[in-house]
């Protein structure tokens, strides 16, 4: 389902960037010919799916089978998060070409994986099954600093650095499951966490007269963790101990309109 969602952006995403560049009385048509908005300082709204790093921490220590064994299980992949980010930004021209303009956003992220493993094709019993769901969701402040380039006389190429400060939350649940027909064991594991953001990054704006835009941007982001907690289904509540400064990265892919 992801990467349809993703296929299908892409294809917008080429087919609007071509199209601003191919007919000047197509989508680049400027219905606001008589507002000159999109030269002097405009409100903006921006929508986009991205894509988010981020390791996710899962443990269980000095788990009871039914055997009486004891074990332990550590599940702390860095996972790809997908969502979309919905945000409201103004921006002021300092000249014809260069500006500043200023977004807050809202996020929301999700990560779904599950894996079965079977004992063989001829005897198709699971032996271990294992799923994890996590949400991240939060808010940013992005300032950027962007550059006009006309590049026909209906379209603008607006390259631009950006950054943003924010705060998140994630929560997850990781399920596990074993049975080999001598040990049975299941357990279950949520994890919270809370962070602060700050990230560096470039994009690019492909924009018509007509306020519309297309935009695409990758993000270095820096983490740092507030809280960290895991309860599961052995023992109570607990502070989970993990890296609380870390470096991940996001890419967007969306489109904009002024306004």
């Amino acid at each position: 389902m992801q990467f349809q969602i993703i296929k299908m952006i892409l294809l917008y995403f080429v087919i609007f960037s071509f199209s601003l560049m191919a007919d000047d009385n197509f989508i680049t048509k400027d219905y606001t010919q008589h507002s000159d908005k999109i030269m002097n300082s405009h409100f903006t709204f921006q929508l986009d799916y991205s894509i988010h790093t981020y390791k996710t921490d899962h443990q269980f220590a000095g788990i009871v089978t039914e055997t009486g064994a004891t074990s332990s299980i550590v599940q702390d992949d860095t996972a790809k998060y997908w969502g979309p980010n919905i945000g409201i930004g103004y921006r002021w021209f300092l000249n014809h070409r260069l500006s500043f303009a200023l977004q807050g956003d809202l996020f929301y992220y999700a990560l779904k994986k599950e894996h079965i493993q079977k004992y063989s094709e001829s005897f198709p019993e699971t032996v271990m099954e294992k799923e994890n769901k996590n949400h991240m969701f939060g808010g940013k402040v992005s300032p950027k600093l962007i550059y006009r380039i006309p590049i026909k006389n209906q379209v603008y190429f607006e390259p631009y650095i950006l950054g943003h400060i924010g705060y998140g939350m994630v929560k997850g649940k990781f399920d596990f499951s074993y049975n080999d027909l001598e040990t049975n064991a299941s357990f279950t594991s949520k994890v919270k966490e809370s962070f602060l953001t700050t990230g560096l990054g470039l994009g690019f704006n492909i924009m018509g007269k007509n306020g519309l835009y297309v935009y695409l941007q990758g993000i270095k982001s820096f983490l740092s963790i507030g809280s960290s907690t895991i309860k599961t289904s052995t023992s109570a509540e607990m502070d989970l101990d993990v890296d609380t400064s870390r470096s991940e990265f996001s890419g967007s892919l969306g489109f904009g309109y002024v306004f």
